[in-house]
């Protein structure tokens, strides 16, 4: 395929960069499974990084490609049956996808005041954790190194910490929509 004449790799790096929370938003929404749609975003982002040159940012936004691509991976995914047990028919995941395209996303700005909003509703504790291995990129061997624990038991504290946060962040997302 020719090469689009007008291709920044810089300005798609950085539109790729800021679609990534909407993204990985949209995939958990499809697939309903964080786990998977980690591994979705990852073959999605592949695919943009190795594709970048076909996007034309006069044509349309790079959020509703990815989305696109994160569909059809997902559907492939469905149908090999081999990584992950996504129990969604395809007719299933395309009603999904079509009423996904119909709904405008949550502005980030909002989302950031519902992250802020629910980190000050946390412990002290469990805000230093997140802080340390989000914010400073402490990793998590050198945090249990640190706090004297496991690195299983620093993982886990670390997971129930954002699944927390995922779910307060949601549940002031529907609390808003209604």
């Amino acid at each position: 395929m020719p090469e689009n004449s007008t291709h920044d790799p810089s300005a798609f790096n950085l539109e790729l960069l800021r679609i990534q929370l909407e993204l990985h938003q949209q995939i958990i929404r499809l697939c309903g499974s964080t786990s998977a749609a980690q591994d979705i975003l990852q073959a999605v982002n592949l695919i943009l990084i190795r594709r970048q040159d076909e996007w034309d940012p006069t044509r349309g936004r790079l959020i509703a490609w990815a989305v696109k691509l994160a569909q059809f991976e997902l559907l492939h995914r469905i149908s090999d049956k081999k990584r992950d047990k996504i129990c969604f028919s395809s007719e299933l995941v395309i009603r999904i996808a079509e009423g996904l395209e119909a709904e405008e996303p949550v502005p980030t700005d909002r989302r950031l005041r519902y992250l802020e909003e629910c980190l000050a509703g946390i412990s002290d504790r469990v805000r230093e954790l997140l802080l340390a291995h989000h914010g400073r990129r402490e990793s998590v061997k050198a945090m249990a190194w640190r706090l004297k624990r496991t690195p299983g038991s620093v993982a886990n504290s670390l997971y129930s910490a954002r699944e927390s946060l995922r779910l307060c962040i949601e549940g002031k997302m529907m609390m808003e929509s209604r």
